[in-house]
């Protein structure tokens, strides 16, 4: 719901979504799509994602348009933060689904089921989510930011070889 007071809006959130739950339902759509169905009146966050289309994406779950949702799925979503770049959920459902995860989606964000690799995708034009098959199973997130690995690499070199060439023998 919104008020306007002196040409500025104060917006209140009713039904806030927890940092990460499951949805039942997922639509695939284009960046230009997945605006029009984020603002349309059928679009309801608890119960459906918005998967974003890229040119990266491989084959994708099947999908439902936002106006033929399918019939609410039982699930439970037990989630914890173990850092500010560690997410952890146990999640049980009774279909397949998604677990979405409100944190912004940006490259070095990587996620697991069950301890097995699992795509990423940008979901609700800005958080991340992955696909969770029925039934009980442990989701994972974890951010690693894309240049640590080769800046780690090229620090080590560079300490290995001053170690080498200023070490207290030299002088």
């Amino acid at each position: 719901s919104a008020a306007a007071s002196g040409g500025h809006r104060l917006y209140e959130i009713v039904e806030p979504l927890p940092p990460m739950y499951f949805v039942g339902n997922g639509c695939f759509a284009d960046r230009k799509g997945a605006s029009e169905i984020l603002t349309s009146d059928v679009f309801d966050p608890h119960k459906t994602c918005v998967l974003e289309i890229g040119e990266d994406t491989e084959a994708v779950p099947p999908s439902v348009a936002p106006g033929e949702l399918m019939a609410d799925i039982a699930s439970k979503c037990d989630w914890k933060a173990i850092s500010n770049r560690e997410f952890e959920a146990q999640v049980e459902c009774s279909s397949p689904g998604f677990v979405v995860l409100n944190q912004a989606f940006f490259p070095g964000w990587t996620a697991k089921v069950d301890d097995v690799p699992a795509k990423v995708f940008r979901a609700n034009a800005m958080f991340q989510a992955v696909a969770v098959p029925a039934g009980s199973h442990t989701v994972s997130f974890n951010f690693v930011p894309a240049g640590l690995a080769p800046g780690l690499s090229v620090f080590g070199g560079g300490a290995l070889l001053s170690l080498r060439f200023f070490s207290p023998s030299s002088f």
